[in-house]
């Protein structure tokens, strides 16, 4: 094909099992740069986040320490 790539954002509930203390989730542009932070919730070992078209993206980070 040729650029630009054409895609849709769909909406998904991702869940991981982690064992991180603190973790926070990021959408990312095309060249993974931090473009906003995601909502999300970490309550006993597990990360939990809403994808989706709002975030414009099909990238994500998720940094944890």
């Amino acid at each position: 094909g040729t650029a630009p790539t054409v895609c849709e954002g769909i909406e998904a509930r991702v869940t991981v099992s982690t064992m991180a203390k603190t973790a926070t989730v990021y959408a990312l542009d095309g060249k993974g740069r931090r473009v906003r932070e995601v909502p999300s919730t970490l309550k006993d070992g597990a990360l939990s986040f809403q994808t989706g078209a709002d975030f414009a993206t099909l990238w994500y980070e998720v940094a944890v320490e």
